[in-house]
Parts: structure tokens; C-alpha cells; sequence
């Protein structure tokens, strides 16, 4: 698939499989089109070429498909069971979604508008709805933002349990918390899309990989 706005390349006859039971991380610079391409993934960018979802178009079962993004769109004005209720297109009992909250927002919390909430809690709230929505294919913007060491250990048994039934896509830039996550890393630059070698024994593999391979480019 191909995504341009005018002569601005973003992406360009890129062609790649991201397989299940996997955490698919993509690293790159602000603005290399990780963002852009997980919006033609949700169909919210229009773009040449085909993407499909075991083997089937995004319509069929866009159910399956769950994202967390950075900005933890919500309902300001209602609180955090009735956001993850209509997040998920399903009526959620109270005692379902403070299980799954358990470890990270009180009952207290959930109650409370999620105007009132700080980033780092609507992030919260935005990864306990990827708990409760049985997804088959996640896409996560900026996960560990705004999350204390705390939360960060949460989120990587989450997505460790996650993986197991579901693709994952990931991006973002701490890299310490990916290279945790990560079965295989991909580097985007120059509209291009590519799988790229990593140590995954050796936690500075990823900073290493991002400097000698994206930093180098720009010098």
C-alpha cells in the first residue's frame, strides 16, 4: 500500500505481514508516518493498495480491532464505565471492569468524569479497555506515556497476555519499555517499512538500533 499527500511520500509500496500471537514494534522519528499509517490501518485515511485483516477487509471485522492511541480520546463529560461501555460497543458490568482495573484506577476513579482524569489515568483507562474488548488485532500509539513504573510493569504483563490471542502493532519511543514487549522490530524512514535485526538479550538494542540506523541516516 502507498499513502501520499501531494508530492509528500509517506508511505510507499510498502508490503509486509504482521503475524499473530506477536508484538510487531515500528520505530522511527516524529513524523516518518508511524501515525499515519496505523490511521490507513483503521481506515481513517484513505490510501492505494490493500490492507486486510486475515485475509479479510477491515469492514468484515472491524469488531476485532482495538487501538489505544496517544491521545486517549473520551467522553469528557461521562465517567470511566460508561466510556469503556460505549468504547466497546457493549453494555460492562461494574465488578467486570474494576477487575480489570484493579491494579491501576480505583472504583472511585472509574466513577469520576474522565474530564477530571490526568493523561496518564485516561491512558490507563484507555489500556484496561483493551483488557475487556477480547480484540484479535491491537494497535498501540505511544503505550507507556504518562505511566508511572507502576503502571509500566501493568502494561507489560497486559500486553504479554494479550499477544497470545491477537497481532500487535506497536510504536512509540521508550525504548526500554518496547524492547520488553517487542518479538520483532520494524524501522520506518523514507516512506519505507523494513523488519530490522535486534539483540533481544540485550536491553540497549533498540536505542543501538535507532542510532545506528535512523540517527546515522540524518547526519
Amino acid at each position: 500500500m502507498s499513502k501520499h499527500y501531494g508530492e509528500h511520500r509517506v508511505l510507499d509500496d510498502v508490503s509486509i505481514e504482521f503475524p499473530s500471537d506477536h508484538v510487531s514494534y515500528i520505530m522511527g522519528r516524529n513524523g516518518t508516518g508511524k501515525t499515519t499509517l496505523f490511521k490507513c490501518l483503521l481506515g481513517l485515511e484513505s490510501h492505494a493498495g490493500n490492507i486486510t485483516f486475515d485475509g479479510k477487509p477491515l469492514g468484515e471485522c472491524r469488531h476485532l480491532v482495538y487501538t489505544v492511541f496517544d491521545d486517549c480520546p473520551f467522553y469528557p463529560h461521562l465517567n470511566g464505565y460508561e466510556n469503556l461501555s460505549l468504547h466497546l460497543g457493549r453494555p460492562l458490568g461494574k465488578r467486570e471492569v474494576e477487575e480489570a482495573a484493579r491494579d491501576v484506577l480505583t472504583s472511585q476513579d472509574l466513577r469520576r468524569r474522565v474530564g477530571k482524569y490526568s493523561y496518564g489515568q485516561r491512558k490507563k483507562l484507555s489500556a484496561v479497555g483493551m483488557a475487556l474488548s477480547g480484540a484479535r488485532f491491537i494497535l498501540l500509539d505511544e503505550l507507556a506515556n504518562g505511566m508511572d513504573f507502576e503502571s509500566v510493569e501493568w502494561l507489560q504483563a497486559l500486553v504479554a497476555r494479550a499477544k497470545k490471542n491477537a497481532t500487535i502493532i506497536a510504536t512509540g519511543h521508550q525504548f526500554d519499555f518496547y524492547h520488553k514487549i517487542a518479538d520483532s522490530v520494524h524501522i520506518i524512514a523514507g516512506g519505507h517499512l523494513e523488519r530490522a535485526d535486534h539483540d533481544s538479550d540485550d536491553p540497549g538494542s533498540l536505542e543501538s538500533l535507532y542510532r545506528e540506523r535512523i540517527l546515522c541516516d540524518l547526519a
